[in-house]
């Protein structure tokens, strides 16, 4: 049974068709052409940007949503991060300040370092995985508030690996992430991003391949380049760096 609903963003709408092969040739023609052909490449793109990019440029840093750093004081490992990185409150406040705080209150936007970022290939099979992972944790993952999941305004888990099978927006995001990482798919290539709908905000998941920046998004059974959602991206994790934030510059929206 399809699942899916309206997670964060209320959103509502019928299943897309599925569409793999013709978003294959399209991107695979991106490739083709000489876009990202290596991780070198793919930073400097980031960095820089232009509006007809397959790849988001980055703005400045920023503080990643409050209750992601809580998701990663429960979760170290999927932040990157040991266990005794946050095994005490002392740890866990530095982990605050360094994230949430001096990013929030930096008297100078700090630049952004991109060095660490992986692309992967796009392939048939790689595509295929992508398309298989967004449908199934969609159709897997029932879409709850989290105050009636949680009895939290905003909480961040993984629901379907810690047997709740409830969630929003981020819920679903999260465990796509975990879901590629188990098939081998480097973490230094997916990003969370935070975005604004007509409806209100929503979080998706962003991979990062030689085709350009992919969404994989509750909303839709998809797989598609970041410019086809039509959404205004507000920031996003910075590839490699699971807990350094970055804008998203204006003008890469519209």
């Amino acid at each position: 049974m399809n699942r899916r609903g309206p997670p964060c963003a209320v959103i509502r709408g019928g299943a897309h068709p599925d569409d793999i092969s013709s978003l294959l040739i399209g991107l695979l023609l991106a490739a083709f052409l000489g876009i990202l052909a290596s991780a070198a490449v793919a930073g400097s793109m980031l960095r820089g940007g232009d509006r007809s990019s397959p790849i988001m440029a980055l703005g400045a840093r920023t503080a990643p949503p409050a209750a992601f750093i809580d998701f990663c004081i429960r979760e170290p490992g999927e932040c990157g991060l040991s266990a005794e990185a946050v095994n005490t409150g002392e740890a866990q406040a530095a982990l605050y300040r360094r994230y949430f705080w001096e990013p929030t209150f930096a008297a100078r936007p700090e630049a952004i370092d991109v060095s660490e970022a992986r692309t992967v290939p796009l392939t048939r099979e790689a595509l295929d995985q992508l398309y298989e992972v967004n449908r199934t944790i969609n159709r897997s993952v029932a879409p709850t508030p989290d105050i009636l999941a949680y009895h939290e305004g905003d909480y961040w888990t993984l629901p379907l690996s810690r047997g709740t099978e409830m969630g929003d927006c981020e819920e679903y995001a999260l465990e796509k992430r975990h879901a590629l990482a188990l098939l081998n798919w480097p973490s230094q290539a997916m990003s969370l991003a935070v975005v604004t709908t007509p409806q209100g905000l929503h979080v998706v998941l962003l991979v990062l391949t030689s085709g350009g920046d992919l969404v994989l998004d509750s909303l839709s059974e998809r797989v598609v380049g970041w410019r086809s959602v039509g959404y205004r991206w507000i920031k996003r994790q910075v590839p490699g760096r699971p807990l350094i934030w970055a804008t998203v510059p204006d003008q890469q929206n519209g």
